[in-house]
Formats: C-alpha cells, sequence, structure tokens
C-alpha cells in the first residue's frame, strides 16, 4: 500500500513557482480536467475507505513527468514513486490509561492501522490519557529484556504481577528498575510509577503518531 506525500509536492511547487492547477491545466485534456480536479483533491485530503479510480500511484507517475520537464539540465529526474511512501499494516494489541498500565486486548479483537514499512516489524498501543488522547505509540514487537530502553519511554511487564507499564525505565540495583514519570514539557520527574521491580520484557518507543493522522483498518 502506498501514501502520498503531499509536502514533496509543495516543495516542488514552490521550487518551481507553480500550482496545482498549472499541473492539471498541462497535464490533462479539458474534458478531464473538472474530474481530475476533484479526484486529485480527494487523494490530497484522503477520507477513510473511500473509493479510488484514480490513485496515489497515477498522481505521483503523472506529476513525476511534468516536473521532470520543468527541471533544469544539471538536475537528476524524479522517479515515478517519487512522491509515494509504502506503507504496511500492523496490529494495535491494546491500550494505555491514566494509571500507566497498558491494557490488551483480547485475542482476536486487535485492530490495525498503516504505518510507513520500516515498521513492518512493530505493534502498536492507543493512548488514552490526559496528553495526546487519541495518539498511537508504537514499539518492536520484543518479548526480551532490551538494554535500548533504559532512561527511554518504553513499555515493560512487571516479572510477579504480569502488569504492562509504560513510561521512564531507569535502572536501579540488583538487576530492577523504576518506572518514572516525568513531564513531556519540562523532562522533569513527576513522580514514581512503580519501583524496585524486576522486568519480564520490555520494548523502547519507536515512534507516535498524533491523532488525526492515521485510521484504522476496516474489513481487514
Amino acid at each position: 500500500m502506498s501514501k502520498f506525500i503531499k509536502t514533496k509536492l509543495e516543495v516542488l511547487l514552490n521550487k518551481h513557482n507553480k500550482k496545482l492547477s498549472n499541473f492539471i491545466k498541462d497535464t490533462y485534456s479539458v474534458k478531464e480536467l473538472k474530474n481530475k480536479s476533484v479526484q486529485i483533491h480527494k487523494l490530497l485530503n484522503p477520507k477513510p475507505n473511500s473509493p479510488k479510480y484514480y490513485t496515489e500511484n497515477d498522481l505521483s507517475n503523472d506529476l513525476a513527468e511534468w516536473f521532470n520537464k520543468l527541471k533544469g539540465a544539471e538536475e537528476s529526474l524524479i522517479s515515478p514513486t517519487f512522491f509515494l511512501e509504502q506503507q504496511t499494516k500492523i496490529d494495535v494489541i491494546g491500550a494505555l490509561y491514566s494509571d500507566a498500565k497498558v491494557e490488551l486486548y483480547k485475542t482476536g479483537t486487535s485492530k490495525k492501522i498503516l504505518v510507513n514499512s520500516s515498521y513492518s516489524d512493530c505493534i502498536a498501543i492507543i493512548n488514552k490519557t490526559h496528553f495526546l488522547n487519541g495518539s498511537i505509540k508504537i514499539f518492536k514487537l520484543i518479548k526480551t529484556m532490551s538494554d535500548h530502553v533504559e532512561n527511554n519511554l518504553s513499555i515493560v511487564q512487571d516479572k510477579k504481577t504480569k502488569i504492562i507499564y509504560f513510561g521512564y525505565i531507569d535502572p536501579i540495583s540488583n538487576s530492577k528498575y523504576s518506572i518514572l514519570d516525568v513531564s513531556a514539557s519540562t523532562g522533569k520527574i513527576i513522580g514514581t510509577i512503580i519501583k524496585n521491580v524486576s522486568l519480564s520484557w520490555s520494548s523502547k518507543q519507536e515512534m507516535e503518531l498524533p491523532p488525526n493522522t492515521y485510521e484504522f483498518i476496516v474489513n481487514d
């Protein structure tokens, strides 16, 4: 699956002092102008699960051909896939709540989202806390202890209780850890979520998708 990267288009339009309307007029016949304008608008401002007769691949290919006619002699050709980001589906396996605990969905009820294909080996949780409610946190699918989690935002499982927590992982003596609540604004420690625990497994947060920047896959 592919996602169209609108910022790449904006950069090139500004570089050549052009507008999207110039591309449409230069590329399509008079009979196609109105229809193509609507189709391109839908691609650049997508709605979940809307039908597509003119795809992201089609638009990227047509734009590459148009911009290649505008480029200078010293500039490299733009590839037909230049404006595309390859995406893959990953599972959203649970939710984070305001007590810093992660509750996993029951087997068979996980959701899926589209992400950059570089995160194909990851899983995700949805954030239901007050800060960035609705964001998606992405982690490597790891069921072992990783040194990379130390002093980083991570999800971990308490070996004794099997509870999964999210927070900053602070290594202490005797190979144990404290899980800290740290201010996103100042970086200062607000409190301790749990201390002096042994961990079954851990995984550092790889990235976070802000609210309203993703869509769940329906009828997967």
